[in-house]
């Protein structure tokens, strides 16, 4: 390959490098209202918050999520936060919500440990505050029962 149609090749690439960040490997696009119940956990280092694991809404101030998404046992929950009522975390909706977490419970069983597989690996959050909900956030399901 000579070097303009080097040039060109790397020119069009370039152009349409775009494209591929819309593209979804094995899924398909939903809309913002497909899955209100779903939040990002997101822990608070290098002085910004970054996502780390997915959570569930199962009430007004509180998520499932798991256990493993928490570090270790002294971690500080002053450290973690959920983002809800919004779908792509690269573009933040307006209307999204922004709430750190007070506390979380891991299940007692937890442990870490590869050769069985993270037995027990489910995890209670407590927010700060409570959710505000919308079309694009709800609890998961109405729940027979208080958590």
């Amino acid at each position: 390959m000579n070097l303009p149609n080097a040039v060109l090749v790397c020119f069009t690439a370039a152009n349409h490098s775009d494209d591929l960040h819309k593209r979804i490997v094995n899924g398909e696009a939903v809309t913002s209202r497909a899955y209100p119940y779903q939040a990002s956990l997101q822990i608070y280092q290098y002085e910004e918050w970054h996502h780390i694991c997915g959570a569930s809404i199962i009430g007004d101030n509180k998520l499932l999520t798991a256990a493993h998404c928490f570090g270790e046992e002294d971690d500080d929950e002053d450290d973690y936060a959920v983002l809800l009522g919004t779908l792509n975390l690269d573009d933040v909706d307006k209307s999204a919500q922004f709430i750190r977490v007070r506390s979380f419970k891991r299940h007692p069983g937890f442990k870490v440990n590869l050769s069985l597989g993270y037995p027990d690996d489910i995890a209670i959050v407590l927010l700060d505050s409570l959710i505000e909900f919308n079309d694009h956030v709800q609890v998961i399901l109405n729940l027979p029962f208080v958590i």
